[in-house]
């Protein structure tokens, strides 16, 4: 019995960390839950005086840092007995998206209001002097796992501002689609959702080339990668890809929208956790097999879930080649001494240092062109080649409408469609009107065959 109760003593350390708790924040409620994986219920509610716009945890899963855009501050919360600490930062205007360094020393605040990233040291809660000023309004935020880059997504701009750390400045720009968001790095590629197109860039981070735009459901917004299978929220649920020939094994409906998306190694095995909740009732924490690609779980929360953060392995350092194709430069970003303003009255001891900087004048950058593909088909008309009749595309994404005629072997093309999802059809006084709806992908395209017949 002793020698028993030693290995259970033993082993104690080991089950509880191998239970990670899921850590959500809401759009509408001003408080952080706390899910036990273990037993997939709510075991704490942290209740706030403000909302919160995204958290972290470090990779010493001792502290939740999280941010405020109703505060413009930082804070954290320790794991043992979430707790809040009183040390608290103010960082900008609208903070809106947090990273910590993959060494556990810097946390990286996105601010909106202010278009800059504001650099805290950590533990000790110290703001830097260095501030990281965008052109455009940033969104989100990812770094390397070898802390060399971090790659930022931009309202305003169709693509992602790429920055080296080492220097705190911005490098260039990756051209994406359109209304970039959420990120995720799995095997030397970067995965962007663009909500404002329904597509995934995979960009190669060995040469900062897209390889490719995969088209999604509507409104792609969280993402997450594991067992070479890309999992993305989308507004009906959960789109699946796999990372080799980004095919579509599996798409998982949901009542509302999803969100945030999570990927964890738990005591229950691996899970992909997925905010999702429907306008007017309550939200759920879906909970899914990766090896099954099924929906196991719907854990009901009070509120509408928007971020997960969960504890996830200390990342192994991987070379980030730094001296192959450069990105697409910016235009220079003109830096200003504007204080920060904040919502609150509370002092903080941390502020940020003004600097006097000259105004460097913006150089004109061309606005980079959408991805684009070729869609090409034939009409056939009683089994034969349908000539010289209108063709009509129309973009599910934008409205617009593109006409073409096929030639006299009935053969098609539309030139540089953005791509995403369509609806074809064939319009002639003598013809039935016929539509198809096709999705086209960059690069993996069959010609269209529409068979028609006479009215």
């Amino acid at each position: 019995m002793k020698k028993f109760l030693i290995l259970i003593f033993l082993l104690f350390p080991f089950i509880i960390l191998s239970r990670p708790n899921l850590y959500i924040a809401y759009d509408d409620e001003p408080k952080i839950s706390v899910l036990d994986t273990a037993i997939n219920k709510i075991i704490q509610d942290i209740r706030l005086k403000f909302s919160v716009n995204d958290l972290k945890l470090d990779y010493d899963d001792k502290y939740l840092y999280f941010v405020s855009a109703d505060t413009n501050s930082l804070y954290r919360m320790q794991t043992k007995n979430f707790v809040i600490d009183k040390d608290f930062v103010n960082v900008g205007a609208s903070p809106c998206a947090i990273v910590i360094s993959k060494d556990n020393k810097k946390v990286y605040i996105v601010n909106q209001g202010s278009k800059n990233i504001v650099i805290v040291q950590i533990p000790q809660m110290e703001i830097s002097e260095e501030i990281i000023n965008i052109a455009y309004i940033p969104k989100n935020i990812i770094i390397t796992d070898d802390n060399k880059r971090a790659f930022v997504s931009l309202d305003g701009r169709k693509g992602i501002a790429v920055i080296d750390l080492d220097q705190n400045k911005v490098k260039g720009f990756i051209d994406t689609g359109i209304d970039p968001n959420s990120m995720c790095i799995y095997q030397d590629r970067l995965f962007i959702t663009n909500e404002g197109i329904g597509s995934v860039s995979v960009v190669d981070l060995k040469t900062y080339k897209v390889l490719n735009e995969i088209v999604t459901s509507d409104l792609p917004r969280g993402i997450d990668a594991f067992n070479n299978q890309i999992y993305i929220g989308v507004g009906t649920g959960v789109d699946i890809f796999e990372t080799v020939r980004f095919e579509k094994p599996a798409s998982l409906g949901l009542d509302g929208e999803s969100y945030d998306v999570i990927y964890s190694k738990t005591v229950n095995g691996d899970k992909i956790y997925v905010a999702n909740y429907t306008e007017g009732s309550k939200g759920v924490i879906a909970v899914i097999d990766p090896f099954l690609n099924e929906i196991t779980e719907e854990i009901p929360v009070f509120g509408k879930p928007k971020k997960l953060e969960i504890r996830k392995p200390k990342p192994t350092p991987t070379q980030t080649s730094t001296s192959t194709t450069t990105p697409t430069k910016l235009p220079t970003a003109t830096l200003t001494n504007t204080p920060y303003p904040t919502s609150t009255a509370i002092p903080t001891k941390n502020s940020v240092k003004k600097k006097k900087h000259t105004k460097p004048k913006p150089t004109a950058t061309k606005e980079p062109d959408l991805l684009t593909a070729d869609l090409t088909g034939k009409v056939w008309l009683l089994n034969a080649p349908a000539s010289y009749v209108k063709v009509k595309a129309i973009s599910k994404h934008t409205d617009k409408i593109y006409i073409t005629k096929t030639d006299h072997n009935g053969s098609f093309v539309f030139k540089n469609l953005t791509i995403g999802a369509y609806v074809v059809s064939v319009e002639e006084t003598y013809i039935k009107e016929k539509a198809i709806a096709v999705i086209l992908n960059r690069g993996k395209n069959k010609p269209l065959v529409i068979s028609v017949q006479k009215r």
